[in-house]
């Protein structure tokens, strides 16, 4: 071979030494390789999530609502308020007990006596306490009554202190007390007063006393 043929030889060779790669499987390789890097990292990321710990949550207890009762305000108990009781003025004692008239005296109103005594009766003109100390044995205008029951049964003979106290009252002249004028004591009792309401009189009269 001359020497330019093997000249030529070599170009050729040269120039055909080194074959160009298609460009679309260049591609194609370049796009299969990122889709396989995508994949992997996205079971990477699948196998990083799925060995992380599943905290299981912790219920936590629910309050139960308890009503709170609303406390019934009891109203206040009342004293009860006891009504004053009347203190009862004492009754006829045994003294003058043989006297005609204690069974009517004992058995009086003496509370009902006190409301006469102290108040005007009808048709008169005073009340006998005008006239008369309950609590003395004093002159006022008449003789003082405390005491009388003690005194009455000696005033006149034959006379219980309940019938001298009764007699006073319906016929004041029969017997007047020394020192005392006669006729200033209302002589129409009888006519202004029923016998029970002699009889309560006299039984008021007979509480008077202070031992």
């Amino acid at each position: 071979m001359t020497l330019i043929g093997i000249l030529i030889l070599t170009v050729f060779v040269a120039a055909c030494g080194t074959v160009n790669e298609p460009r679309y499987i260049s591609d194609a390789t370049s796009t299969v390789e990122a889709q396989i890097a995508q994949q992997e990292a996205q079971e990477e990321q699948a196998a990083i999530v799925a060995n992380l710990p599943t905290s299981t949550p912790t219920l936590l207890p629910t309050a139960t609502f308890t009503p709170t009762s609303i406390p019934t305000e009891i109203p206040p108990t009342a004293t009860p308020t006891t009504p004053p009781t009347e203190t009862p003025l004492p009754q006829p004692t045994e003294i003058g007990a043989d006297d005609p008239l204690y069974p009517q005296i004992a058995a009086a109103d003496a509370a009902h006596g006190e409301t006469l005594f102290n108040n005007i009766i009808e048709g008169a003109s005073l009340a006998c306490v005008n006239c008369h100390y309950i609590d003395k044995e004093d002159m006022l205008v008449g003789p003082g009554q405390l005491n009388l029951l003690y005194r009455a049964g000696d005033r006149v003979d034959g006379q219980g202190p309940y019938t001298y106290m009764y007699n006073s009252i319906v016929h004041p002249n029969d017997y007047v007390v020394e020192g005392y004028p006669e006729g200033v004591m209302p002589q129409n009792f009888g006519e202004l007063l029923s016998e029970q309401d002699l009889y309560d009189i006299v039984a008021y009269m007979a509480t008077l006393k202070d031992h």
